[in-house]
Formats: structure tokens, sequence, C-alpha cells
């Protein structure tokens, strides 16, 4: 019987990122969470394959995302659009209002370097502002898990999000700054 994974395959996921809102039935998500400081305000999904950050203040907004490249998403306000085969660090300015650099990593390990992880993934899973373990149907592995944690201000958001890919034996590391300008 063939195993069917819960996330795509590590090096099927795109970083992009858009000067602009994106509506929230264009991407899959599972957990989701609202948060607001003043003026400044921010929505977090979390899905099977990743997660969307969206911030707004006076108005405009730009929006993060960390989804499999079959999700179709709009090319209108979209600034980049990077597979994730390699380590990247990238910056730039969004809608006007925000400076956003960014840090994406991932790291392989052996089958006993994962499982020995796992244990503390799922603490850091419980600390996290929203976290969520997707089950892979495979008995050997762990289920996959995905967590955000914010650091939020008026003036900037710091945005921490990570996931597991147990049929890969990888994490993803994302490490996201939004200051505005």
């Amino acid at each position: 019987m063939p195993i069917t994974p819960v996330r795509p395959d590590l090096t099927a996921l795109s970083l992009r990122v858009f000067d602009r809102a994106l509506h929230p039935e264009l991407y899959p998500r599972a957990t989701t969470a609202r948060l607001k400081s003043g003026e400044l305000s921010c929505v977090v999904s979390l899905g099977e394959s990743g997660h969307v950050v969206q911030i707004s203040v006076d108005g405009e907004s730009a929006c993060e995302t960390l989804l499999d490249q079959s999700i179709s998403l709009p090319q209108r306000g979209q600034l980049l659009s990077t597979p994730l085969t390699t380590k990247r660090e990238a910056e730039l300015t969004l809608a006007g209002v925000f400076r956003w650099d960014t840090r994406l990593e991932f790291e392989t390990y052996t089958r006993d370097e994962f499982l020995a992880g796992q244990e503390r993934w799922e603490a850091d899973a419980r600390r996290a502002l929203i976290s969520r373990a997707f089950s892979n149907g495979h008995r050997l592995l762990p289920a996959a898990l995905s967590g955000l944690s914010l650091d939020f201000s008026g003036e900037f958001v710091l945005v921490q999000a990570w996931h597991t890919f147990p049929e890969n034996l990888a994490i993803c590391r994302v490490h996201s700054r939004y200051a505005r300008i």
C-alpha cells in the first residue's frame, strides 16, 4: 500500500512575498491567529505545506507565504518567489511601509537524529503562538509539526516559523522581521 505524505516534498515549497493582502480562500489553512498592537495588525496561518503571515498598517498590507509551489497565487503584487532549494537571506521594501528581511534555512538529519529532535520540536510547538501536528499516515515516522511564534510591537513584528518534514527527515525554519519605515 503506497504512503501518501501529509506534506509536499520539501523541494516543492516556495517562499513568496507580496506587497498586498491575499484573500484567505487562496491558500489552505489548518489554524489561524490574529493579533493587533496599535495600528499594526497581523494574521498568521499554518497549513499542511507551510505558513502565511499577513501584516497590515495604515491601510497597507504585506504577505509572506511558504507554501507548495502548486498552490496558485496571484502574480499581482508578488515581489519574490523562490523555491526552497537552498538557504536564503533576502530584504525588500513592502507596500511602502515595511522593511522586510528574512532568513530561510533547512536542515536534513539522519533518521536517528530526526527522531531524537522530535521531542524538542514538540516542546517548541507547545510554546508557539500557533502550532499544529499533521498525521502522516506512516506508523514509523512521527507526525509532521508546524509552529509559529511572534514578537509583536507597534513598530515591528518578528516571525519565527518552523515546519518538520518526516518523509524528508528535515526541518525548515523561516525568521522574518517586518519593521515600519
